[in-house]
């Protein structure tokens, strides 16, 4: 496993000389269904607040045909806007990489289940099993077509993801920890929070960040276990 964390560091360390790119940026839409519970309610103003400010949360995917670097811009993050930021759970950049088959960003922190931030370096495939339908639609002028899968978490609860790729630009990457379709995701949505691509850049000279490398190699599975397990013996 650390061999290959150390050929992914090479690929995009090489990838992150200045060097041409092309660049997507995504905005957050919030899509919450509010019931009559209490805690519905008590959450209902939080919740209002953070789809206020949605539009405030800026994402971008650098990426070229190997490989792709997925991060929050951080520049008009304030007080107002902070808990938008932090719900599209995006705070943590995201490397992908084709030659490695992987999807690799490191942890949140967890203080209240003893894990710190950066301990782990959390990988999974890039391709996974995603469905892909025949079903077509216009997404910002381009022709998408829609693909699904179902994650099941520890605790037993599955959530459907449902993605709009287009082959229009057949780069296999996405928002977020999301990619491994045949063309670049351009609207994917699981539970309330949809991404969605707001617009391209082609061919700019920019540099990719680098990746660090560091901490203890964990699969995205086996850390949902762990936080789950830990999560329960409280």
């Amino acid at each position: 496993m650390k061999t290959h964390i150390i050929k992914l560091f090479c690929i995009l360390s090489l990838s992150g000389l200045a060097q041409t790119h092309h660049i997507a940026y995504y905005n957050i839409q919030y899509h919450f269904e509010h019931t009559d519970n209490k805690a519905s309610t008590r959450f209902k103003s939080v919740f209002e607040d953070a789809k206020r400010h949605e539009d405030e949360v800026k994402l971008r995917l650098i990426f070229n045909k190997e490989t792709a670097v997925f991060e929050m811009l951080t520049a008009n993050r304030n007080s107002q806007n902070d808990f938008s930021h932090s719900l599209c759970n995006c705070e943590k950049t995201v490397f992908m990489s084709v030659p490695e088959n992987s999807i690799r960003h490191h942890n949140s922190a967890q203080p209240v289940l003893g894990i710190k931030q950066d301990h782990y370096l959390l990988t999974e495939d890039l391709y996974s099993d995603w469905k892909l339908h025949n079903e077509v639609k216009k997404i910002n002028e381009y022709t998408s077509y829609k693909a699904t899968k179902t994650v099941t978490e520890p605790n037993g609860r599955s959530f459907l993801i449902t993605a709009w790729y287009t082959p229009e630009f057949p780069f296999p990457f996405g928002p977020a920890n999301y990619g491994g379709l045949p063309g670049l995701i351009v609207q994917i949505q699981k539970g309330s929070t949809m991404f969605v691509l707001s617009k391209i850049e082609f061919d700019r000279t920019i540099s990719l960040p680098t990746p660090d490398t560091r901490g203890e190699v964990i699969s995205t599975e086996a850390y949902s276990k762990l936080i789950h397990a830990l999560i329960k013996n409280k």
